[in-house]
């Protein structure tokens, strides 16, 4: 298995029956999240290497997990629909959450686990909401 092949987080919930997850669905994020009108999304992924690498995204590119840039990490990355939902849920309008690398780092071929990847996530959301009727 080649490094390109390494599975990642959004790969996992391509697989799954996640929220936003596979295409067949057709959720929109409005059909999801009806009461909101906006949404700001801002993850810093801090690598162990000390890199910083940014993320944007809005309420029309949103996505449910944001990929680990690690080459040597499986199924890694950290999920981003929990926080929103959990917002939304709550109606706050901002919040600031801090994610671990959900994927560990292994062998080329993947057979062996070296210890969890070490890479983590700052999210920065921002929701404004339509009015209440």
């Amino acid at each position: 298995m080649s490094k390109q092949e390494r599975p990642k987080l959004s790969d996992r919930v391509q697989r799954g029956d996640f929220v936003f997850s596979r295409p067949a669905r057709d959720q929109t994020f409005t059909d999801v999240f009806p009461t909101v009108a906006s949404l700001k999304v801002h993850v810093v992924e801090h690598t162990s290497d000390g890199r910083e690498r940014p993320y944007y995204y809005t309420d029309t590119s949103f996505s449910a997990a944001v990929d680990c840039s690690n080459p040597k990490c499986y199924g890694g990355g950290a999920w981003l629909q929990y926080d929103v939902h959990d917002m939304v849920r709550e109606r706050r309008t901002d919040g600031v959450f801090h994610h671990a690398c959900k994927g560990y780092e292994g062998s080329p071929k993947g057979h062996r686990r070296h210890g969890p990847c070490h890479h983590h996530f700052d999210v920065t959301v921002h929701i404004e909401y339509k009015p209440e009727p």
